[in-house]
C-alpha cells in the first residue's frame, strides 16, 4: 500500500499518552495529524499501513508499546521518545530485526524464567 504523508497517533485517551505533543510535532513537521482512539484494531492497522509516520510521545515510561512495534512492522517512520521501552532495543526500527525478536520472544522468556 502506498504511504500517505500524514502522522498517525493511536492510543487510548489519556493525558500521559502524549497526544498533544504528537499533534504539535506533526504541525511543526508540516504533516496532517490523524488521531485514533476507541476504534477496532483492524482500523488502526489499516491506518498504519497507509501512514508515512507514526508518532508516539508518552509523558511517562511505557515498558513495551505494541502500537510502536506494529507501526514499525507496517513500514511507518517512527517519531517517539525514550519513554517507550522498545527504543532501548538495538535495531528496533528495523522491521526484519523486530520480526526476528518477536518470533524468538517466547523462547527468550522461558530461558530467562528457567535461570
Amino acid at each position: 500500500m502506498d504511504k500517505k504523508p500524514f502522522a498517525l497517533w493511536a492510543a487510548r485517551e489519556h493525558p500521559l499518552k502524549g497526544k498533544l505533543k504528537a499533534h504539535a510535532w506533526a504541525a511543526q513537521a508540516g504533516y496532517e495529524f490523524k488521531a485514533l482512539t476507541d476504534v477496532p484494531r483492524e482500523q488502526v492497522l489499516d491506518a498504519m499501513a497507509r501512514s508515512e509516520w507514526f508518532v508516539h510521545l508518552p509523558l511517562a515510561f511505557e515498558s513495551e508499546c505494541r502500537a510502536v512495534m506494529e507501526a514499525v512492522l507496517s513500514g511507518c517512520r517512527i517519531h517517539t521518545n525514550d519513554n517507550v521501552g522498545i527504543t532501548s532495543v538495538e535495531d528496533w526500527q528495523d522491521a526484519d530485526a523486530l520480526r526476528h525478536m518477536i518470533d524468538k520472544a517466547g523462547d527468550t522468556f522461558w530461558k530467562l524464567v528457567q535461570q
